[in-house]
């Protein structure tokens, strides 16, 4: 499993809210960002993502598979690196509620377990 966090601020103003699904500009509405250069290398990833299951192409390891041992995401910002997973508090509330059968807990279903195994788990169901 990849992840990632979109932390860019529009037009590099870092009073401004980033919030969900401003990623997607980047992707199917580029002349918008003013960045050539982020809009490039996201289109890169996804369209890797879609042909190899890896955002790094058919070899490469810039952008980390999260696992147990390596709780990294790609975080997109101006500064495109990989960091360790953000706020791994938050998985102790999402643990606390009654979801369901369908998605167990926050471990079993990201990085503090084999995500493989959880997918398989949810599609036998």
């Amino acid at each position: 499993m990849y992840v990632f966090q979109f932390s860019k601020h529009k037009n590099g103003d870092s009073t401004s809210l980033v919030k969900h699904s401003c990623e997607l500009n980047y992707l199917w509405n580029p002349e918008s960002t003013g960045d050539d250069a982020l809009n490039l290398q996201m289109q890169t990833w996804w369209t890797n993502f879609a042909v190899y299951h890896n955002p790094n192409g058919a070899s490469g390891n810039t952008w980390p598979k999260i696992t147990a041992t390596n709780p990294q995401v790609m975080n997109i910002s101006d500064n495109l690196q990989s960091i360790g997973w953000p706020q791994p508090s938050k998985c102790t509330f999402w643990e606390t509620l009654d979801v369901g059968s369908w998605m167990s807990t926050c471990q079993d279903v990201y990085w503090k377990s084999d995500y493989s195994l959880a997918s398989d788990r949810f599609l036998k169901q």
